[in-house]
């Protein structure tokens, strides 16, 4: 997802170790991971309207097309 390695983890955890202080970190990092989970909360919600517009969109033409094409079933003989 983000190509983050290892060393880019422990990274930035020791820069926030710096930054925030050992009593803030464990704060920080619930705020972090609720963001995240917002975020990823908002996704899926996003996600699924496109899915149900579209297939709206493709019912909606497949009704449209079986109510223009001709009625093939009957034989006119």
């Amino acid at each position: 997802m983000l190509n983050i390695g290892p060393f880019e983890i422990v990274l930035i955890l020791a820069i926030a170790l710096v930054v925030i202080g050992p009593d803030g970190l464990p704060e920080a990092a619930r705020k972090v991971a609720r963001f995240f989970g917002e975020l990823r909360r908002y996704g899926e919600e996003v996600q699924s309207e496109v899915r149900a517009i579209i297939d709206d969109a493709v019912a909606a033409a497949e009704e449209e097309k079986e109510q223009s094409a001709p009625d093939r079933g009957t034989s006119s003989e």
